[in-house]
C-alpha cells in the first residue's frame, strides 16, 4: 500500500451486477473477503486482523478455504491473521465470470501488486508450513511459482499474473488475458523482498 488508508481499495473485485465479490483492504486496514454464489447471495464473509497500510513496505497474503468444512485461513507476512468469519456456507462460489467482469486493483493510486496466483478448484492447508514455503520462503520473501504457476500444486492455476509490469495483465495461468481499462500499467518503485 503506498496511500489510502482508511479508505476501501479492491485488490481483485467482481464487476457482475447483482453480485459484490472482492477481496479487499478495508476502511479500518485490514484484508477483507466477499464471495457470493451465482444468485449474488454472500456464502463466504471474512475479516483479518493485521492492519496493512501505506508505508509498511510489500506484505505477502495467502488465503483458502474450504466452505464444505467451514474453514477460512489468512495469512499474512507467514503468519495466521486468525480472521472473523461472519458467513460461512457450504454451497458454489460463482467463478463464471472471473475473467470478464473481475477487476484487479481498480484504484492503483494507493497500491502496487506484484504476483496474483489464484486457484479456485483446491483447497489448500496454509497451517502446513511445507504448503506456506511453496508461496513464501522463511526469510518472508515471494517464491518463483513456475512460468505457469504450476510449481505449487503441479498444475497451472486459473489466474497467474506475474513479470514485468508492461505484461503483467497477460494470464498465465488457464483463464483468460485482464485488459487495461483506465491509464496504463506501471513499475512501482521498489520490488518484493
Amino acid at each position: 500500500m503506498i496511500a489510502g488508508d482508511g479508505v476501501q481499495t479492491e485488490i481483485v473485485q467482481e464487476n457482475t451486477p447483482g453480485n459484490n465479490q472482492f477481496v479487499n483492504r478495508n476502511a479500518a486496514n485490514v484484508i477483507a473477503v466477499v464471495l457470493a454464489n451465482a444468485a449474488g447471495t454472500n456464502i463466504l464473509t471474512a475479516t483479518g486482523t493485521t492492519t496493512v497500510v501505506a508505508g509498511g513496505a510489500w506484505k505477502h497474503v495467502l488465503a483458502s478455504w474450504n466452505l464444505a468444512t467451514s474453514v477460512f485461513q489468512l495469512y499474512i507476512e507467514d503468519v495466521n491473521d486468525t480472521p472473523t468469519i461472519t458467513v460461512i456456507t457450504n454451497d458454489t462460489i460463482d467463478w463464471a465470470n472471473v475473467t470478464a467482469n473481475w477487476f484487479i486493483f481498480n484504484d492503483p493510486r494507493s497500491s502496487y501488486i506484484a504476483d496474483l496466483w489464484f486457484d479456485p478448484t483446491t483447497f489448500n492447508d496454509l497451517s502446513v508450513t511445507a504448503f506456506r514455503r511453496k508461496f513464501i520462503t522463511a526469510g518472508l520473501a515471494p517464491v518463483f511459482l513456475g512460468a505457469s504457476g504450476q510449481l505449487p500444486t503441479g498444475t497451472s492455476p486459473m489466474m497467474f499474473l506475474t513479470g514485468p509490469f508492461g505484461s503483467w495483465n497477460t494470464n498465465k495461468g488457464t483463464g483468460g488475458n485482464f485488459t487495461t481499462s483506465a491509464g496504463a500499467l506501471q513499475a512501482a518503485a521498489s520490488n518484493p523482498p
